[in-house]
């Protein structure tokens, strides 16, 4: 078997390797740990996948008689059917999601403005101290700018009501509890997140008095070093 990673060529072998390279790898890097995982977890899917093709084919071909082979082709219709039934499922959910009046602008290494009524999840905290979470995205991609606008998440850690939000403060207080994927941006991918860490800079969201409008300004940098100031106004439903 060749031992390179090209096209059919890919062998077994190569990607065992590489997936153990990815297993000595830790970070404390949110972006880095994404997609060292992301990269793991699709080694292993390949891996998987070839097992399975490299075995299953020689096998399949050999030994299995044709009223089977039928069996067999209509299994996987029938999965496939049921694939597109669950993409059509979380499309309807996604759909009766509640919407927030969204406007949100970003500058810097890129361009872009989006104004819309956007379907969102809210998360309000069940006891004092937890954080309000808010999940904002299009049933499809928004142009913004060069780029696509896929969605947006936030959060206000130690949530208790109307008021301005130090997260950089906040962070620096009791940041050891927060969950590191709770600030992230999707332009045009959904594998290459925005994210907002303290070293990026200061970042803050103000609640107004009506409990349901959200200000939020914030830096935010991809993997590749691509550097957002976000700005915007999320009125909640």
């Amino acid at each position: 078997m060749a031992n390179g990673d090209s096209g059919q060529g890919v062998s077994l072998t190569g990607l065992a390797k590489r997936w153990l390279k990815t297993q000595f790898r830790f970070h404390g890097d949110p972006i880095k740990s994404r997609r060292d995982r992301q990269e793991a977890n699709e080694l292993e899917t390949r891996m998987h996948d070839k097992v399975q093709e490299d075995v299953g084919r020689a096998v399949f071909d050999a030994v299995m008689p044709e009223s089977w082979k039928q069996k067999i082709s209509d299994l996987e219709r029938h999965a496939e059917e049921r694939k597109a039934e669950e993409a059509r499922r979380r499309r309807a959910e996604h759909e009766a999601r509640p919407r927030a009046e969204s406007r949100l602008s970003f500058s810097c290494d890129l361009t872009g403005e989006i104004e819309t009524a956007l379907p969102t999840v809210v998360t309000r905290p069940e006891t004092a101290g937890e954080a309000l979470t808010v999940e904002l995205s299009p049933l499809d991609p928004i142009p913004a700018g060069t780029r696509s606008f896929r969605g947006v998440q936030f959060a206000i850690p130690g949530y208790s009501g109307p008021g301005t939000y130090d997260l950089s403060a906040l962070y620096a207080r009791n940041g050891d509890d927060w969950d590191p994927f709770w600030f992230q941006l999707w332009l045009e991918s959904d594998d290459e997140p925005f994210y907002w860490v303290p070293d990026y800079g200061p970042a803050s969201i103000v609640v107004d008095t009506d409990g349901r409008t959200l200000r939020l300004r914030m830096p935010m940098q991809d993997a590749g070093g691509t550097h957002l100031d976000v700005e915007g106004v999320v009125v909640l439903p």
